[in-house]
């Protein structure tokens, strides 16, 4: 029996407003030897019952798994890489959109360089404005060549797993997987990718069209309350981070990638301290000034020569109190532009 090439994997939990468009791209692929796999979150909308009623109208290979118990996002894509029968993996959210075209680019690349990973150019969808991204056309075919250029010229890919062509092997040989976090949980596992692969294949034309929707911690979006849990959660995230950049300190790419480790946990505090007043529990300082623990020294910085990790070395340096002035500042200064 010949094995299926790619594994559409699409999370879901209560997203029936979303989830057509989204599923009728994934039915509309120009390739047709590849499976659907939903993983149903416990959903307690009528997500389900849409996909069923969608699935009787396609040809397509489509499978739900359905949770014992909302168990969140990292837990659904350890599923998807468990259950997935391609060969390889392709997540898709459940409020975007693939491209037609988006495997058959995808998988011509990844059989003509036996790639590990493929990354197609993507599109940035904002309510009525759309912006592209767009890759080079380029295929890193050396160990720690594409770790090199993601953290020093892609910013790690910022934690997206999405639009991505990943071959299930290498995840389940290097044991990459999610932490089983509800939210923050996507980027330490690109990360651990990024230091795996040794083929990559990248891709000019656009593949996918991303969806941005408010609501999440790092958006300028205040609630009247974020839960301990959720912040808890991010810290944890950017901790993981760090132990991952702590396994890569012999790689060539190492600088490149604490630069991109530190701007995630800078930016974490900064978010804590801008936005504490909105949070049920008081987070400690000293979480904070751990977050902003540097894992470098100044000459180090000045010999890497960039002039932001200079500044962000710094800022590390500076007591709680100081960071603390500088943080509200910066936030008042802001509003007041707006």
């Amino acid at each position: 029996m010949k094995r299926i090439d790619v594994t559409i994997a699409i999370p879901v939990y209560n997203v029936v407003k979303f989830i057509k468009p989204t599923l009728q791209s994934a039915f509309l692929q120009t390739t047709d030897n590849y499976e659907i796999l939903i993983l149903n979150d416990c959903s307690t909308d009528d997500s389900v019952y849409v996909i069923q009623q969608l699935a009787e109208d396609s040809k397509a290979l489509l499978t739900i798994y359905n949770s014992g118990h909302n168990c969140g996002v990292g837990v659904m894509r350890n599923k998807a890489i468990e259950l997935a029968q391609g060969e390889y993996l392709y997540f898709l959210d459940s409020d975007d959109i693939m491209t037609p075209n988006c495997l058959e680019l995808m998988l011509s690349e990844a059989r003509k360089y036996d790639s590990d990973l493929v990354i197609g150019s993507h599109v940035d969808v904002r309510g009525n404005h759309e912006i592209q991204n767009q890759e080079i056309r380029y295929a890193f075919l050396n160990q720690d060549e594409f770790a090199f250029y993601a953290f020093d010229q892609r910013y790690g890919y910022a934690g997206g797993v999405w639009n991505k062509l990943i071959k299930v092997d290498l995840l389940r040989r290097c044991h990459i997987m999610f932490p089983e976090y509800r939210v923050g949980e996507d980027v330490p596992f690109i990360f651990r990718l990024i230091t795996q692969v040794q083929r990559v294949a990248l891709i000019d034309q656009v593949t996918y069209k991303y969806n941005i929707r408010p609501g999440s911690l790092s958006q300028e979006n205040p609630r009247d309350l974020i839960p301990k849990a959720e912040i808890d959660t991010h810290v944890a995230s950017r901790f993981l981070l760090k132990e991952i950049l702590s396994d890569n300190l012999s790689k060539s790419y190492y600088m490149s990638m604490m630069a991109v480790v530190m701007d995630y946990c800078i930016d974490t505090a900064r978010v804590i301290i801008e936005k504490r007043k909105f949070f049920e529990e008081k987070i400690q300082s000293k979480v904070i000034m751990d977050l902003m623990y540097y894992p470098a020294s100044f000459s180090q910085i000045v010999k890497f020569g960039r002039k932001r990790n200079l500044l962000n070395w710094l800022l590390c340096q500076m007591p709680f109190s100081t960071v603390n002035i500088f943080f509200n500042l910066r936030k008042k200064i802001k509003d007041w532009k707006l």
